[in-house]
C-alpha cells in the first residue's frame, strides 16, 4: 500500500502494472497536483517485488529525494514523489510512503 504522508489517502498496489498520474490510477488524489503528469510513473508488482519507473519528460519522480532515471526497486518506508530542497517540499507535488500492510 502507498499512503499519503498524512495517511488520509491509500492506494493498494496489485500484482501487474499500473500507470499513475492525473488521468490514470490515483487520479482522485493526484488531479490537483501541478507537478504530476497525466501519465507520470509506472508501478510494477511481481510477487513481493515492487518497482517504479518515471514516464514523464517534464515532471520527474523521486524516491527518497533522489531523482530516478530507470526502473527502481521500492522498499517499505520509501518516500515516493517530488523532491525536498532546504527542508521544503514542493507544494504542487505528491508525496507517498510505501507501507507494509
Amino acid at each position: 500500500v502507498m499512503t499519503s504522508l498524512d495517511e488520509e489517502y491509500a492506494y493498494e498496489i496489485k500484482d501487474g502494472t499500473a500507470i499513475l498520474g492525473r488521468e490514470n490510477e490515483m487520479k482522485e488524489y493526484l488531479a490537483d497536483k501541478a507537478y504530476v503528469s497525466r501519465q507520470h510513473a509506472k508501478i510494477m508488482k511481481d510477487d513481493d517485488m515492487i518497482y517504479i519507473e518515471n514516464l514523464s519528460n517534464t515532471n520527474f519522480t523521486f524516491v527518497n529525494n533522489q531523482k530516478i532515471a530507470e526502473k527502481t526497486e521500492l522498499h517499505v518506508d520509501d518516500e515516493i514523489g517530488g523532491n525536498e530542497t532546504n527542508g521544503s517540499r514542493q507544494s504542487g507535488a505528491a508525496y507517498l510512503i510505501l507501507r507494509n500492510v
